[in-house]
């Protein structure tokens, strides 16, 4: 199933064949209702704006490019859209408000809140509701070489929605401790053990077909459960919380020492190579940051978040790139230009953001 987007939707993260359709709209304007009424808006700086005329001699669209460089400003659909109510530009509007996308929207002058607020159709069906219990699934890891085969073993009940929902005191916002790209995670003690929960998951379809991993290195899933639309993956929690907090210093620990950032870098390093070589199949994150690698009690890295996690066949050539129908905001600073121009998902997206992850801890 498609998730619906909305207006806090980076522009970056909108369907290319949608953004080409609106390029098409705005190139064949010349005027206040094209490309140079949006440019207007948009660029305040006189050569950029030359820059950006003279892309139609290279055979690019100049909408594109212009949106390209905006969106590098972590700009959503909502801001496009008032642009494009501004500009009385209804035909490029409408590509955007339809079923299943954005059913309205009410506009505003006030600088602060450009768009007051959006009503959205969801694509979700209704769903009965069930209680699913939540389970374990261990993993048996055959090693040959460089052969990393995932088996399952037999799921073993631990607890259901109720036990969430009643540790959590009904996911009330005193046990509230982060939000992520896809929930909001909150940290419990169900039967005497420490976990974080994450709530309200838009799109579970990667627990059918990715495996809990067992590995040093990596953020095991405890089990999952859900009721209506409302989902819960449970994690064992970590003390230390995220690399990102530990460079910043959050809390006001001590800056992390260079063995330390040396050990970090191996672990990750390990659990993306065993991710990559799985059996049957590669599994592309997508998603590897610095906030997404958590550290236990000595310190060892957890890479975590496989909401993007993608299953490639090793049949599938290398180079071969998987276009990735994912609506999520994500930090653009961790992932190649190519992906986000084209939205082509391949294990090299993983390398580059793992390259980005460590030359944070050499800062």
């Amino acid at each position: 199933m498609k998730p619906s987007f909305s207006a806090s939707t980076p522009i970056l993260d909108v369907a290319p064949s949608l953004m080409e359709k609106l390029c098409q709209i705005m190139d064949s304007h010349d005027g206040s209702l094209g490309w140079r009424g949006l440019a207007e808006r948009i660029s305040t700086d006189w050569l950029e704006f030359r820059t950006i005329e003279r892309f139609a001699e290279q055979g690019k669209s100049r909408t594109g490019e212009l949106l390209w460089m905006w969106g590098l400003k972590n700009k959503t659909v909502g801001d496009l859209l008032q642009l494009l109510h501004d500009m009385d530009q209804q035909r490029a509007i409408h590509l955007f408000v339809q079923k299943g996308k954005i059913a309205a929207f009410y506009f505003t002058n006030d600088p602060i809140s450009p768009i007051k607020r959006h009503v959205e159709l969801s694509l979700k069906p209704h769903l009965p509701i069930k209680v699913h219990t939540i389970c374990e699934t261990k993993l048996t890891i055959q090693m040959n070489r460089s052969l990393h085969l995932l088996v399952y073993v037999k799921p073993r009940s631990l607890f259901t929605y109720e036990d969430i929902a009643l540790a959590t005191r009904k996911f009330h916002h005193d046990f509230k401790i982060g939000e992520g790209a896809f929930s909001e995670v909150y940290k419990t003690v169900i039967q005497n053990k420490i976990f974080a929960v994450k709530l309200d998951i838009s799109e579970l379809s990667f627990l059918n077909s990715i495996p809990r991993f067992h590995h040093p290195n990596i953020l095991e899933l405890a089990g999952y459960c859900s009721e209506n639309d409302k989902y819960c993956l449970a994690y064992n929690y970590m003390k230390n919380g995220s690399l990102l907090d530990r460079l910043n210093c959050l809390g006001h620990t001590a800056p992390l020492a260079w063995s330390i950032r040396l050990q970090i870098i191996t672990g990750l390093a390990r659990a993306i190579q065993y991710l990559h070589t799985a059996q049957p199949c590669t599994v592309i994150c997508g998603n590897i940051t610095s906030a997404n690698v958590l550290l236990d009690e000595e310190l060892q890295p957890k890479l975590s978040d496989f909401g993007l996690a993608c299953l490639r066949p090793h049949s599938v050539n290398q180079n071969h790139t998987i276009s990735m129908d994912v609506r999520t905001s994500r930090i653009i600073g961790y992932l190649p230009e190519e992906y986000l121009r084209h939205g082509k998902l391949s294990t090299k997206v993983d390398v580059y953001s793992f390259g980005v992850v460590s030359l944070n801890l050499c800062k």
